[in-house]
């Protein structure tokens, strides 16, 4: 019993043509591309993706340094698939951290293709139950696709419940 995860690869890196090769690693670390596109951001969409930045500076938002990444081409949606319940954890170890001042050569993926801490190649979701709100968020025509192929429109089910019954776990603790 596998599970759905999300990610995108950041405009600098489709620019530099990096995108063929970081597909290529994801898939030989054991993931499917279920559905994938190349689109610009919204800034909705980034807002739906990174809500604690909107938090953080609700009055300048539109000018972090990560929204005006994100908007400046476009970028490489996939919704993945992987055959342990926990492909979040997975690809964000996969992933690894940023470039920050006290971590110059950063892990992982975004170690190799990151240009610094905001141009940083790759984003994957932090959960399931994130992946799931960042699809419908940014990738409604994904869930159309998976919907739409008998397979994945019950794994995609059955990853619903999954991420339903972890939240009320998680409430009731």
């Amino acid at each position: 019993m596998g599970t759905f995860t999300f990610c995108y690869l950041k405009p600098h890196l489709i620019r530099d043509g990096g995108a063929g090769i970081l597909k290529e690693i994801i898939q030989d670390n054991g993931f499917q591309i279920v559905h994938e596109s190349m689109k610009n951001l919204s800034i909705e969409d980034v807002m739906g993706i990174y809500p604690h930045i909107q938090e953080l500076y609700p009055d300048d938002f539109q000018n972090t340094e990560t929204v005006l990444s994100s908007l400046s081409g476009p970028s490489n949606f996939m919704v993945l698939w992987h055959e342990n319940e926990a492909a979040a954890k997975t690809l964000r170890k996969l992933i690894g951290f940023p470039k920050y001042p006290d971590n110059p050569e950063g892990e992982g993926l975004r170690g190799i293709y990151a240009l610094g801490r905001y141009q940083n190649a790759i984003h994957g979701s932090d959960s399931e139950r994130l992946a799931i709100r960042e699809i419908k968020t940014c990738f409604s025509e994904a869930i159309e696709a998976i919907l739409s192929n008998d397979y994945w429109k019950d794994e995609f089910y059955l990853a619903l419940e999954r991420a339903y019954a972890r939240e009320q776990e998680i409430k009731l603790k």
